[in-house]
């Protein structure tokens, strides 16, 4: 069988959408040697990030970073050149696709939340997914939140959806105290002891919720204990500078930007709290990532959450800033609960790997060329 993939984000730096497609793909290579994969890329460094793949894995440029030049002519006229038996369309479908499809829903926040998007992302969004689910013969949802989403909103039958859920990497672990580590956090400008979020600077994160919680609580703390937002602006970073400006939290609120995959883990492993004020998750991978890595989690009651971080993680109501406040400070002076919450998100974490989605969606490849 041969598979063709859409790749568009590796490359970017873009978070959840990135590390899906990459991980997705790799897993798959190191999973089934049989199948041919054909996988399309828009940027070129996504070359040398697959070039570890098995000989089975080719990679395709197209020639442009335009995502919407690979969604327009790219993909399609690969497609005709060389024909697949099934496209997996990870993100969003190609316009054109002449063989079977299989189409990956992460959220349809752009719907049940459009205020968050500017009219023409949110257009474009609503158009491609339209068309992805019209064309699909199989709609993988990377959560059964999304599921439930698409079928309250399309109207489609539940025979037509999997369940897949994402996974956290192997470099998601628990890494002890160590001057490494030390000088991991050093070079982001952050120090011990500190509470960690890490995603995009989104209207949807909650992220100004979060800092007016944090400065409800700095008064109960250590004075140098900081809050470490780590992540991309996505249309709302002003907003959230601005509001730390206004509460005094200057020296506070650290802001490192995006930080590599490779500190990540030890940002996690030294964080006294994770959390994760998020109004609409898909999925959810920062929440999975900071459980592998055996740090106690505080989430938002909302959306795919839950279902990811189980009995392990604590929930809270996302639109109440006393809420989110009792919350993380009722876990910050309670070391003990925050050491159990620790062991039981190792094991929450544990249930959720790239191995088991690849071979679950192997199984949906294999059922749709039957």
């Amino acid at each position: 069988m041969k598979i063709g993939m859409s790749a568009e984000w590796i490359g970017t730096n873009a978070g959840g959408l990135e590390t899906y497609e990459e991980s997705l793909i790799k897993a798959l290579a190191a999973v089934d040697e049989i199948n041919e994969y054909e996988i399309y890329v828009s940027y070129k460094d996504a070359l040398s990030e697959l070039s570890q793949c098995n000989s089975n894995v080719k990679r395709y440029y197209l020639g442009s970073s335009s995502r919407w030049y690979a969604f327009a002519a790219g993909i399609p006229w690969q497609l005709v050149k060389n024909p697949v038996n099934l496209f997996h369309a990870l993100v969003v479908p190609p316009l054109f696709c002449p063989g079977k499809l299989i189409f990956t829903i992460h959220d349809l926040a752009y719907i049940e939340h459009p205020e968050w998007y500017p009219l023409l992302v949110r257009k474009r969004l609503a158009f491609m997914t339209w068309l992805g689910i019209l064309k699909a013969e199989h709609i993988i949802a990377v959560s059964n939140a999304t599921k439930n989403s698409i079928i309250d909103y399309y109207k489609i039958p539940e025979s037509r959806i999997t369940v897949i859920h994402e996974g956290a990497d192997p470099i998601f672990r628990p890494i002890p105290e160590s001057e490494e580590r030390s000088s991991r956090l050093e070079r982001h400008g952050i120090r011990s002891p500190f509470m960690l979020y890490v995603g995009r600077f989104h209207a949807r994160k909650n992220l100004i919720r979060l800092v007016q919680a944090f400065a409800r609580i700095r008064s109960e703390l250590d004075p140098s204990f900081q809050l470490v937002l780590v992540g991309r602006d996505q249309y709302h970073g002003a907003l959230v500078m601005d509001e730390i400006a206004r509460l005094g939290l200057g020296e506070q609120v650290i802001c490192p930007g995006h930080i590599p995959v490779d500190d990540l883990p030890y940002l996690y492993s030294a964080a006294e709290l994770f959390v994760y004020p998020s109004l609409f998750e898909g999925f959810g991978l920062p929440p999975l990532e900071a459980m592998a890595c055996g740090t106690p989690v505080a989430v938002s009651d909302r959306k795919s959450l839950p279902e990811v971080v189980g009995e392990a993680g604590v929930l809270f109501d996302p639109d109440n800033t006393e809420e989110i406040a009792k919350t993380l400070l009722d876990m910050l002076q309670d070391e003990v609960r925050r050491k159990e919450l620790g062991m039981c998100s190792i094991e929450q974490a544990s249930r959720f790997s790239w191995e088991t989605a690849a071979m679950e969606t192997l199984e949906v490849y294999r059922a749709i060329n039957r």
